[in-house]
């Protein structure tokens, strides 16, 4: 009789679930990297968030044991402090949160680089598909006033580097 592990484990191969290889966090990115279609500008900015903060807090995972809770404190902590300090003050910082819409990119490059990684059969399940990206952010519109937006026509003309010449 096969004991409760063996069941488990049987039951992971059947449902084709258990991990393909032991590809880590660094390697999926980097592979997913290699074929993704990106303009120049969001391939440098996708770069930067990977360096600055996938890497260093996933990279040597193997993406097998990434889990959505792990993620969606990963994101919280960003949006508490983009430095991930322990929120205790210091005089030489200041918490300053990471924006919605850069942690969401974060969960996005996460997210398809494993999608990647189960479509080429190193993983058998994208858990970051489980987590859950933040929300964007509701801001307040600040829009001019009437008497700001009556003077940037006439701010405009008097530039010579807005006006249009005709001739």
């Amino acid at each position: 009789m096969p004991d409760r592990k063996t069941t488990r484990l049987q039951s992971q191969v059947d449902e084709d679930r258990h991990p393909k290889s032991n590809i880590t966090i660094r390697k999926a990115v980097e592979q997913w990297l290699e074929v993704v279609v990106l303009e120049d500008t969001t391939r440098e900015r996708y770069d930067d968030l990977i360096r600055l903060y996938i890497l260093p807090t996933f990279g040597d995972l193997q993406a097998a044991k990434l889990d959505a809770e792990p993620l969606e404190r990963f994101y919280a902590r960003l949006h508490r402090c983009r430095s991930m300090c322990n929120g205790k003050a210091r005089a030489s910082h200041t918490c300053r949160p990471l924006s919605s819409s850069t942690t969401r990119k974060i969960h996005y490059i996460i997210r398809r680089a494993l999608g990647r990684a189960v479509r080429w059969r190193h993983l058998g399940v994208n858990k970051a598909a489980m987590a859950i990206a933040p929300s964007p952010q509701r801001t307040e519109p600040d829009p001019p006033s009437a008497d700001e937006a009556a003077r940037l026509p006439n701010a405009a003309w008097s530039d010579p580097e807005w006006v249009c010449c005709s001739g």
